[in-house]
């Protein structure tokens, strides 16, 4: 998939869509809008994910989907990508700790979702 990232500078406002505040520590993902007229996010607030360069190696960045992004024909700046990550999933997935949203760029990466664990019942 290909994404982008973004920082605090590039956010007008203190909440993700999802009502989390925002900071540049925060491992987070923006998503598009499920459609056109929607406000619900494509991928379920909350989905955890694990991104990486290169298929089969252990997840470099371990995330979940908290935010929407400006995505689409109608998007200024993510024109054909996936997801938009924040600054600090950014570093981690391109291994660089000081990277800024700008040096990253849009970068192609293996996104697959975290398995779910089903609770166990206590007896």
């Amino acid at each position: 998939m290909n994404v982008s990232s973004y920082s605090k500078s590039d956010t007008p406002g203190s909440l993700t869509a999802s009502g989390h505040k925002f900071d540049d520590k925060q491992k987070l993902v923006a998503v598009p809008y499920a459609s056109k007229t929607s406000s619900k996010p494509s991928t379920p607030f909350g989905t955890k994910l694990h991104m990486t360069r290169t298929p089969g190696v252990t997840p470099v960045a371990k995330t979940s989907v908290q935010d929407t992004g400006n995505f689409g024909p109608a998007g200024d700046y993510n024109k054909k990508t996936s997801y938009d990550l924040s600054l600090s999933t950014a570093r981690d997935v391109a291994g660089k700790p000081n990277i800024t949203a700008q040096q990253f760029g849009k970068q192609k990466v293996y996104v697959r979702n975290e398995p779910q664990t089903k609770p166990t019942k206590k007896k």
